[in-house]
């Protein structure tokens, strides 16, 4: 999983590229975390997503509400094939917007 940080503003972009498995989230909820705790606002780019599992969307609920919680945006501003059937299938579209 290869993770590359910008900013725009007080919002940073995360775009993933790879496997957004349970194979990588350890990693990737730490580098995650720690941008949302470095700006206002987290967008997530999940086009170069290749595969998506259940525990890659329950890192992905995770950051949400913790941006809710501290007061800071979240947004996934672009999805792969993959991640959009998968958030589709969970029914996650509205909650993650």
């Amino acid at each position: 999983m290869k993770i590359a940080a910008n900013q725009s503003g007080n919002v940073r972009k995360l775009c993933f590229d790879g496997e957004f498995t349970i194979l990588h989230i350890p990693r990737t909820k730490e580098t995650m975390l720690k941008h949302l705790n470095a700006c206002a606002g987290l967008e997530i780019d999940l086009t170069k997503v290749s595969e998506i599992d259940t525990s890659g969307v329950q890192l992905l609920i995770l950051a949400a509400q913790e941006a809710r919680r501290n007061g800071k945006t979240f947004k996934i501003g672009a999805l792969s094939s993959a991640a959009n059937e998968l958030i589709g299938l969970y029914r996650l579209d509205d909650f993650l917007e």
